[in-house]
């Protein structure tokens, strides 16, 4: 017999305890799980950071032994998966259940057994649900340079972009992809191509997970603080706790892991409308001049141009994101190279330079010998 534990899933407390620091004042939200719960109820596993929510509306976590369904009625645990560790999982549109174990997509069988799907390029990835399609991201640190991918039938892989930090989370706002890379995020145009900084912390701070509403409002958060941003302002609704956020039922759902609590935010959208304003320094707004042009129409970027967007102090995600959407003939020469350093471009700018400009020549030499 499968274990349950039955906890009182819904409390309503102040915002006080959690946003003391926060510009929001006397927000209500929902107590959904917490330590106290979970020790009350004998629940002692350790969640890995990863939470989705089901098409009957209940929230999906996971344990190293077991997935986990919280509703009104408590948590209980179902699909056992101890042999085969889960380190993310996502809802196909479909609402197939697919999870990542090592370097494999898996599934459960009828019988609740872990079967394996696809086996994946690469270790330390990550899936992200879409409206249409399911995103596939990588998120190793112990890689050079992170793709996204849209995951297709019979285990395809379509990549969308590149990026040169790890790609910590990805999800969908109208008819772009938002992609959480370093302190920065990140919009991808599917029609366009184009990528553009759309929001970013100061250096040092890593955004570990992005959300976004029906309209242009943007929810993002760190391992300890949640931001909400929409055009060109910015709040802070929580400098305390962060953690994994989930937009739901125009609510934000929040999930820190380590903590093991949960709480929702109701009426999040609401609440925005009204606090909205820019909220400086905590975040910083991208430089405007990389609002970035579609690459046919950008200028070339030469060696000149990084070296000034350097001395300009303009973030490595900023610079990045203008290497990838423009035409680039760069020199990359020992001598060049030195010459960059010395004037403070970063060695993850270096290589990024030094790809694209590899990629550039290959796809020169496929062209001629056609």
């Amino acid at each position: 017999m499968k274990k349950t534990n039955y906890l009182i899933a819904i409390l309503f407390l102040s915002l006080g305890l959690f946003l003391s620091a926060a510009p929001i004042d006397s927000v209500k939200v929902e107590v959904l799980m917490n330590k106290q719960m979970l020790k009350n109820n004998g629940f002692e596993e350790k969640f890995i950071p990863a939470l989705e929510i089901t098409g009957d509306s209940l929230l999906l976590l996971a344990t190293d032994q077991h997935f986990n369904l919280l509703g009104w009625e408590g948590i209980r645990s179902i699909g056992n998966i101890q042999n085969k560790p889960v380190e993310s999982f996502a809802y196909t549109p479909e609402g197939f259940l697919m999870m990542i174990s090592d370097k494999e997509i898996c599934y459960f069988d009828s019988l609740q057994k872990m079967q394996t799907l696809f086996s994946l390029p690469d270790s330390g990835m990550k899936l992200s649900q879409g409206k249409s399609v399911i995103y596939l991201y990588d998120c190793n640190t112990s890689k050079t340079d992170y793709s996204l991918y849209v995951l297709s039938t019979y285990g395809r892989y379509i990549r969308l972009l590149q990026s040169p930090y790890p790609i910590q989370s990805v999800t969908e706002c109208k008819d772009s992809v938002l992609f959480a890379s370093g302190n920065i995020v990140f919009n991808f145009n599917k029609a366009t191509k184009a990528i553009r900084p759309v929001a970013a912390l100061p250096k040092g701070k890593i955004i570990k997970s992005v959300t976004s509403n029906d309209s242009n409002t943007i929810y993002f958060s760190t391992d300890s603080a949640i931001y909400a941003q929409s055009d060109t302002n910015s709040v802070v609704i929580n400098s305390h706790i962060g953690g994994i956020v989930r937009y739901f039922a125009h609510g934000l759902v929040i999930f820190n892991p380590e903590e093991k609590l949960l709480i929702r935010i109701p009426n999040i959208d609401n609440m925005i409308h009204e606090s909205l304003k820019p909220v400086a320094p905590t975040i910083t707004q991208p430089e405007q001049n990389v609002i970035l042009e579609h690459p046919e129409s950008a200028k070339t970027l030469t060696n000149t141009d990084i070296k000034e967007m350097a001395k300009q102090n303009m973030t490595d995600g900023s610079i990045i994101s203008k290497i990838f959407n423009s035409e680039v003939n760069f020199s990359l020469t020992i001598d060049d190279m030195i010459d960059l350093s010395t004037n403070n471009v970063s060695s993850t700018v270096i290589s990024v330079m030094k790809k694209v400009m590899k990629e550039k020549q290959e796809t020169n030499t496929i062209s001629t010998k056609q």
